[in-house]
């Protein structure tokens, strides 16, 4: 299972393991979204968080040009926001706000 999948599946377990197995934290899926991008856009804080600390890029942007926050931001997923508004860039936080 790819780290992108383990996303998708949404277990902290699977993620961690696909992370220990070496998978590329920042790798991109459907869309161009990473893993981060897939987490936050789904509202899943747990894994936010365990990705931020496995050194996901927070800026990085799915072929929709539209980074981790902003999809957190355009889901209502606000706890997701707060973990990612300290990485985003002024524009970014603008518009996530």
């Amino acid at each position: 299972m790819t780290l992108y999948e383990a996303v998708e599946a949404g277990g902290a377990e699977a993620v961690v393991a696909a992370l220990e197995a070496g998978e590329d934290v920042n790798q991109q899926g459907p869309g161009d979204r990473t893993p981060l991008i897939e987490a936050a856009r789904v509202g899943n804080a747990q894994l936010v968080e365990v990705l931020l600390a496995a050194g996901a890029e927070a800026m990085l942007k799915d072929a929709e040009q539209e980074s981790a926050v902003l999809k957190a931001a355009a889901n209502g997923h606000r706890d997701v926001c707060a973990l990612l508004l300290p990485r985003a860039s002024d524009d970014e936080r603008g518009m996530a706000e």
